[in-house]
C-alpha cells in the first residue's frame, strides 16, 4: 500500500512519517509533502492522508482523490498531534480493508455462456477463464454448453462467447438475443488456452456494450 500525506508545508507529516515508518509493513510505502505538490503525485498512490490543519480543504482534496481513483483519508486531530504513527497505520489498515470488502460486495457478476461444438473443451476453457478474472478482481460466472444445445440455453447471459470452431453460429445467436455482446474466439487463442488474452477481450466487449465500467 502507498500512503501519502499531505499538510501545508510538509514540516510536520514529515515527523508523522517517521513514526508510521516504525510500524509500517514491508509493501507500505509512505512519503510526506505539501498540499501544492499533491496534483503531481495523487495517481501514484492508494490513499491520500490529510493533516488536520488542513481540513479546510478536505472536500477539495477528496474530490481530486476521486478523479484519480485514490482514497481520501482525514487523520484524526488528536493522534496527529501526538504524532502516534502506530495509531494512524491501524487506521489507515482498517478503513483500506473495510473499503475492499465493499467494493468486493458492490461488483456486478458477469454472467457468460461459452459455446464449443461438444462442450468438452469448453468446460476445460471455462474454469481457467474464471480462475484468471478472479485474478483480476472480477466476478465471473460461466456456464458452458456444446452449441447444440444453444436454443434451450441463451437466455440471461451478459456476453456470449462462441468457440472459433463454432464461428458460423454468432448470426443464429443474434437472433436469438438482443443488445448483448458476442465474442469469437480467436483460433490461436483457443488452442492454446491463452485465458488471459480471451478474458482480456471479453471485458472490452462488455465494456463498450456497458454491462461493465472500464
Amino acid at each position: 500500500m502507498r500512503i501519502l500525506i499531505v499538510c501545508s508545508s510538509g514540516i510536520s507529516t514529515s515527523i508523522m512519517v517517521q513514526s508510521m515508518l516504525e510500524h509500517a509493513l514491508d509493501d507500505e510505502y509512505i512519503e510526506a509533502i505539501s498540499i501544492g505538490k499533491l496534483p503531481i503525485l495523487i495517481e501514484k498512490f492508494d490513499i491520500v492522508l490529510v493533516a488536520p490543519q488542513i481540513s479546510f480543504m478536505y472536500d477539495a482534496i477528496k474530490e481530486q482523490c476521486v478523479n484519480a481513483k485514490t482514497e481520501c483519508f482525514l487523520i484524526n486531530n488528536v493522534v496527529y498531534g501526538s504524532m502516534d504513527g502506530f495509531s494512524t497505520m491501524q487506521s489507515v489498515r482498517e478503513y483500506m480493508k473495510n473499503k475492499a470488502i465493499k467494493i468486493e460486495h458492490n461488483k456486478k457478476v458477469i454472467h457468460m455462456a461459452l459455446f464449443c461444438m461438444s462442450g468438452l473443451s469448453s468446460y476445460i476453457l471455462k474454469d481457467l477463464i474464471v480462475e484468471e478474472a478472479k485474478k483480476q478482481g472480477y466476478l465471473l460466472e460461466c456456464d458452458a454448453f456444446a452449441v447444440s444445445k444453444i436454443y434451450s440455453n441463451y437466455n440471461d447471459y451478459d456476453i456470449y462467447v462462441l468457440g472459433p470452431q463454432v464461428f458460423y453460429m454468432s448470426e443464429n445467436i443474434r437472433d436469438l438475443i438482443h443488445n448483448k455482446p458476442i465474442y469469437i474466439i480467436d483460433t490461436k487463442d483457443y488452442g492454446c488456452m491463452n485465458v488471459e488474452e480471451i478474458l482480456g477481450c471479453i471485458i472490452t466487449n462488455l465494456q463498450e456494450y456497458r454491462i461493465i465500467e472500464d
